[in-house]
């Protein structure tokens, strides 16, 4: 799993810069959205799972979780 990782993350780089040299913003769109969407995915479902696990501090642990969503949910106020 770690060669073919190691091999497909170069290969995506080249494509990704292959496709964006020369597109149109629909196309830029698409690849942010899908670069967004996993680093949600894996912030829901392997990182915030394991934190909330741990006892300590919880309800710290949310207050930040949830000032974090307010953040990233008030970024669509500053399209201009």
């Amino acid at each position: 799993m770690l060669t073919t990782f190691a091999i497909f993350t170069p290969a995506g780089v080249a494509i990704g810069w292959g496709l964006l040299s020369d597109s149109n913003e629909l196309v830029e769109i698409i690849f942010s959205c899908l670069a967004a969407g996993t680093f949600l995915y894996i912030s829901c479902s392997e990182v915030i799972v394991e934190e909330f696990s741990i006892p300590d501090n919880r309800f710290l642990k949310l207050f930040f979780f949830l000032v974090g969503i307010a953040i990233i949910s008030s970024l669509k106020l500053l399209e201009g």
